[in-house]
């Protein structure tokens, strides 16, 4: 009787994960430079279109290429909530819901670190990824429900996008470390950006790393690095100024 319990979940998994790599199949993107597939990434979040932003993105090639070992002599650890080895068609599935769940985590965050800036008691937790809790704020859900709404991303414009401390990127030793990045995932080369956004009158930086893959970059994460970005909110308050002096 367990083994029968245990095969029928392992189908289930199985149908679960192909038919979550099935839904969210886009055709991948070719984007010659790694403003191209920013600008394209945006677009798409714009029109609030996942498939279209997993379109510009790494998701397959990092997917099926994921170097298990390499990662973790890279790192010298073993990261267990990191992909899979890529030794089987299953594993490379599972990868691939991974690196979606993650592009959604983004999109997640990003909207509310964008949608919540005017509300600081709730965004300063959600920031340092804390769950929120405030009995003297009883309405803060139903703030937070009528705040976050999906047509709000229509009204995002990029200003800028831009090379976060150019020297530093471009520096002979961060480039070494871009190269052995890009190469865990068979990529060819690797590199960071950030994008100024406007937003409800306000400014926004977001950042962005990316792996170029023959003559095609595609995004690999909604983060940089380089420009501390947060996983937990993307979407960082930022004055043109200040941008300016980032990229310069």
């Amino acid at each position: 009787m367990r083994l029968l319990k245990f095969g029928i979940v392992a189908v289930v998994a199985v149908v679960a994960s192909l038919w979550l790599t099935r839904v969210y199949a886009a055709d991948e993107g070719h984007f010659k430079t790694p403003e191209e597939a920013i600008t394209a990434f945006m677009d798409a979040l714009k029109k609030q279109d996942f498939e279209a932003i997993l379109a510009t993105t790494a998701v397959d090639r990092m997917s099926s290429g994921y170097d298990f070992v390499a990662q973790a002599e890279q790192i010298k650890v073993i990261m267990p909530y990191y992909a899979m080895p890529t030794s089987d068609p299953f594993f490379i599935s599972v990868n691939k819901a991974i690196y979606t769940a993650e592009f959604a985590r983004s999109v997640q965050y990003f909207t509310y670190s964008l949608m919540m800036t005017n509300n600081p008691v709730i965004i300063d937790a959600l920031r340092e990824g804390h769950t929120y809790a405030n009995p003297n704020y009883p309405t803060a859900a139903r703030d937070m429900f009528d705040a976050v709404q999906a047509k709000r991303l229509s009204e995002l414009s990029i200003s800028k996008i831009g090379t976060p401390l150019p020297e530093k990127v471009n520096s002979e030793r961060q480039q070494r470390l871009f190269s052995k990045h890009a190469k865990i995932f068979q990529g060819d080369a690797a590199t960071e950006r950030v994008a100024l956004l406007s937003f409800d009158g306000l400014d926004f930086l977001v950042g962005f790393s990316l792996i170029r893959y023959g003559d095609d970059w595609l995004v690999e994460r909604m983060m940089s690095w380089i420009a501390e970005t947060s996983l937990f909110a993307p979407a960082k308050r930022i004055t043109p100024d200040e941008f300016e002096a980032l990229i310069r």
